[in-house]
């Protein structure tokens, strides 16, 4: 298993991008006739967030962030880039805590130097350690999350793959 926090995988398709993005619309859009029961989805243009309903989420429940774009200049064809992240509640929380462990961080450092040169007691690299050492609970807790998600990682890639016309691998 990868050690990515936010797994990334593209698939490449010979059809359009209108005609892909046309396709994920009639599979995923609520509507008495989707084909997608158990999934939401949100649209932000040419953007899909798919990720399953609150009766089967969990804290650890994955949602796929797809793009299509237009192939590369010597191809025709569509480029479907997708990666999965935990609920955007989650993880703008999880950034924003690295960022401020990261900080705490910087800030703890310049003071131990600051004692350091002193010649004071330099506690603040405690809060160094600290801090890393959250930073790779923090780490270890997203890896335990994937592999708790695996399953549902799996079927929203295949419903995917499914709804571009392309079969699972």
């Amino acid at each position: 298993m990868s050690v990515e926090l936010r797994p990334t995988f593209s698939l490449e398709t010979e059809r359009a991008p209108d005609d892909v993005i046309a396709s994920l619309h009639a599979a995923f859009d609520r509507s008495e006739g989707s084909e997608a029961p158990g999934l939401d989805a949100r649209w932000a243009g040419p953007h899909l967030l798919l990720g399953h309903v609150k009766v089967a989420r969990r804290a650890w429940s994955p949602w796929l962030h797809i793009d299509v774009h237009e192939a590369d200049e010597n191809d025709r064809g569509s480029r479907i880039s997708a990666r999965f992240s935990p609920h955007p509640n989650l993880w703008t929380c999880y950034a924003l805590t690295y960022l401020a462990l990261g900080s705490l961080a910087i800030f703890a450092a310049c003071f131990a130097g600051a004692q350091m040169f002193l010649g004071h007691s330099q506690w603040a690299w405690w809060i160094v350690l600290a801090s890393l050492l959250i930073a790779l609970g923090m780490w270890v807790a997203a890896i335990i999350g994937q592999r708790a998600a695996h399953d549902q990682m799996i079927d929203l890639r295949t419903r995917l793959e499914e709804a571009v016309g392309r079969p699972s691998t």
